[in-house]
């Protein structure tokens, strides 16, 4: 976890919110293919389809499609993809204890050993002053809390009941979230690429449940 968000924080301040998102959803196909290798998850074709239009829908959520900067250097792009292999891990290495530990004790231990290798390695105590602003205190608790801990326990549930690639898949939802929060909260406005971003999200989460819906319908309820 630390050296995913060390990446992502890394392009986040170099090139801005859109690049570093749409990498940090590389993860995804990193999840699908690692879990084909270890967990022997097939690789569909509804599977595929779906991380595709997944990928492209973040790209126009966070407006790097269709008109995004090509000025990008090569080890940019390469920081952006490896936030997206280590976010990937966090699925791998978790979803073969989920049946044994709960997802708060997971998420817990996690966050533990990441928080203290990174006071380790950060600069926290330069900017400890930051603190003293009360905008500042409350937003770094709510981003810890509510997007991180509560994120991540919700995720780590999913990665139970799901294979690790599906849930991936349907995590990609996030940045739809983060854009509708603004239009609701902050006045923003939606564009027409947007628009068929979020709808081509939605639709690969259809596309990864769909089935699995349809195999549970279809399971005989023995009395």
């Amino acid at each position: 976890m630390h050296f995913f968000n060390y990446f992502y924080f890394e392009v986040f301040s170099q090139a801005g919110i859109s690049l570093a998102v749409t990498l940090l959803y590389s993860g995804p196909i990193f999840v699908t293919l690692l879990s084909r290798i270890f967990f022997k998850e097939p690789l569909t074709k509804r599977k595929v389809a779906a991380l595709i239009l997944a990928l492209l829908g973040c790209a126009f959520v966070v407006e790097l499609l269709p008109f995004g900067s090509s000025n990008l250097s090569f080890s940019l792009i390469m920081m952006g993809i490896l936030s997206g292999f280590f976010y990937a891990l966090y699925s791998i290495f978790t979803k073969p204890i989920t049946h044994r530990y709960s997802p708060l004790t997971i998420t817990t231990y996690t966050f533990l050993y990441t928080s203290l290798f990174m006071l380790l390695t950060s600069d926290l105590r330069s900017k400890l002053y930051l603190f003293r602003e009360p905008d500042v205190l409350t937003s770094s608790l709510l981003l810890a809390f509510v997007s991180t801990v509560c994120g991540y326990i919700f995720y780590t549930t999913g990665l139970k009941h799901l294979e690790a690639s599906r849930a991936s898949i349907l995590a990609t939802i996030e940045p739809i979230v983060a854009v509708i929060t603004g239009v609701l909260f902050l006045n923003d406005v939606l564009n027409l690429f947007q628009t068929v971003g979020i709808i081509a999200v939605l639709y690969s989460a259809v596309l990864v449940t769909e089935k699995r819906t349809k195999a549970t319908q279809k399971r005989p309820v023995h009395s």
